[in-house]
């Protein structure tokens, strides 16, 4: 629980720079340095695993979704600023549970369930007053 709570804090610290990056530069320019500094600190690890076709090809299925991801978080921010496209993006926790639902076939808990509608709510009057 502890990395998950590092990891948001991180993250929120990418954002902040994402959001002041998306203004200075283009998309293409942005993903490209980061994918290169992430190629070359990550090379001498990543040369040591085994892998096969099938895991490969779904890895670079998943780094087309992020990509896409990626350019509409791009896109959000320079539309509607950091602070309410950061929001918004927040509510991926209601498609995970719906896609680990279909995909994993995990059935959601009550508690799951009630945290996903909060979530659902917050971003809904965030979005609403965040525009006023």
């Amino acid at each position: 629980m502890l990395y998950a709570l590092f990891g948001a804090l991180f993250y929120s610290i990418c954002y902040i720079i994402y959001g002041w990056a998306a203004k200075e530069v283009s998309f293409s320019f942005l993903i490209f340095v980061g994918s290169v500094f992430c190629s070359i600190v990550t090379f001498p690890f990543a040369i040591k695993e085994e892998w096969d076709l099938k895991t490969a090809s779904i890895i670079v299925g998943e780094r087309a979704i992020w990509l896409l991801a990626s350019w509409c978080v791009y896109m959000a921010i320079l539309k509607v600023g950091v602070r309410i496209s950061s929001i918004v993006e927040s509510s991926y926790p209601l498609f995970i549970l719906l896609f680990s639902l279909f995909i994993y076939k995990e059935r959601p808990t009550i508690p799951l369930i009630v945290g996903a509608a909060l979530v659902f709510l917050g971003v809904s009057v965030i979005s609403y007053w965040g525009k006023n």
